[in-house]
């Protein structure tokens, strides 16, 4: 295998773990959406936006796209640590591997609860263990208590781990060899080749089993309550 091969095959692996549950939650967050709803996209840097979408069958549906960098085209520019968006504007609100590149989560989970309708939903994920991407602008991880306290204005229906111990352990591996070079580039490669598979052994022994405190990251699911 060539190592633009090998290289093409771990980013493809990596990210199918990583965005299996993202992907799977979007598709779930769709199901909620009716028509002529609005829907803000924080962040049009993914393809988020584009798999909300495919997953409708309402084109009055409409999603807006915003983006604190004009580059990548967004509907909005907007930083939404100091959003300039209407209050109570929107029903829902999609926030996928945003709250990690903000420099105030405090502000921007504001921001998150200001823009929504009473009773609107909010689907956020964020990494947890996981390398740093994207430098300089990857600021922050969080623990299931630190995004509790985040949304602690919110009403939080769900938020659990998206990746068991193994795929977690696995997709670390994977993303080392993604990143580095050279022998080590061949050795974490190995090393994950090697937790595949043993994968269903680890699973009996309760390796596939899902732990906050070991996780490659989070996914919450909230709904905006009625101010006081």
């Amino acid at each position: 295998m060539s190592k633009g091969t090998q290289l093409s095959s771990i980013k493809y692996i990596a990210k199918k773990i990583s965005r299996r549950d993202i992907e799977k939650a979007i598709a779930e967050f769709a199901t909620g959406i009716k028509s002529g709803d609005r829907v803000l996209n924080v962040g049009a840097g993914g393809s988020f936006a584009a798999i909300l979408s495919a997953k409708l069958r309402d084109a009055s549906v409409e999603i807006v796209s915003s983006d604190i960098d004009e580059s990548r085209r967004p509907d909005v520019v907007d930083d939404i640590t100091q959003s300039v968006l209407p209050d109570g504007h929107f029903d829902h609100v999609l926030c996928m591997e945003v709250l990690e590149h903000v420099k105030d989560p405090f502000q921007a989970a504001h921001h998150l609860r200001r823009i929504l309708k009473p009773g609107g939903r909010l689907l956020l994920s964020t990494p947890y263990l996981f390398p740093t991407h994207d430098a300089p602008y990857d600021h922050f991880r969080y623990t299931q208590f630190g995004l509790q306290e985040l949304f602690k204005d919110f009403r939080i229906d769900t938020l659990g781990a998206r990746t068991s111990i193994v795929e977690t352990v696995l997709l670390l591996c994977l993303r080392l060899a993604w990143l580095k070079g050279g022998e080590k580039r061949r050795l974490a490669y190995l090393f994950a080749l090697s937790i595949a598979l043993i994968y269903p052994l680890a699973r009996l022994l309760g390796g596939g089993r899902r732990d906050a405190a070991f996780t490659s990251g989070f996914i919450l699911k909230a709904v905006a309550v009625k101010n006081n």
